[in-house]
């Protein structure tokens, strides 16, 4: 009666130490490939959305280098030409590549001249490039700038009642040939963000 109990204590002990089934391999392999998916998605949106602030920022910049000037000089200053975003990037400062960054540098920039006028400070290198185009009251931006819903909303002209200006940042910030645009507007202290995620 003894040696059974050890027997079967032998059989308990040696099915303890065996390895993994394959089974349990592959879910466990499974679970782990899930769980880096997961990190990996959460790790491009952190990037996107720090890219994001970048252009956050530098519109914001923009903008008030451009009410600093028109306190100095009465006027906005038209810097583009036209209003760069994904179909139209020639306008833009710099001239964005996607995935790449490009030093701040007005004076190398289409309207370059006006750039340096307006001022605009930035310290280091830009994902997104920039534009911004001014005009009279009630004369509303001619340049439609196209985001993934469609274009931005301009007012009438009837709703322009002062002078304004538009700034514009576009990039494609993921390397998918989706472009993030970024605008901000004179007639009103919200900034527009499209991800396009």
């Amino acid at each position: 009666m003894h040696m059974g109990f050890t027997i079967n204590r032998r059989r308990r002990t040696l099915r303890a130490t065996r390895a993994f089934t394959l089974v349990e391999l592959l879910i466990a392999v499974a679970i782990i490939g899930v769980l880096s998916t997961l990190a990996l998605v959460g790790y491009r949106k952190a990037i996107t959305r720090a890219r994001l602030g970048e252009a956050t920022s530098m519109v914001a910049s923009v903008a008030s280098s451009q009410e600093r000037y028109r306190g100095e000089f009465g006027t906005y200053l038209n810097v583009s030409t036209t209003l760069g975003h994904k179909g139209n990037v020639g306008p833009l400062c710099p001239t964005p590549e996607a995935l790449k960054k490009k030093a701040w540098g007005p004076a190398a920039c289409t309207g370059g001249t006006n750039w340096i006028a307006l001022a605009v400070q930035n310290a280091g290198s830009l994902h997104f490039g920039y534009s911004t185009t001014s005009g009279p009251a009630g004369t509303p931006p001619a340049d439609a700038v196209a985001t993934s819903s469609g274009n931005a909303p301009w007012p009438a002209a009837a709703q322009l009642t002062r002078d304004w200006y538009v700034v514009t940042a576009a990039a494609d910030t993921d390397g998918n040939d989706r472009w993030a645009t970024v605008i901000g507007y004179s007639w009103t202290n919200d900034i527009f963000v499209d991800d396009n995620d």
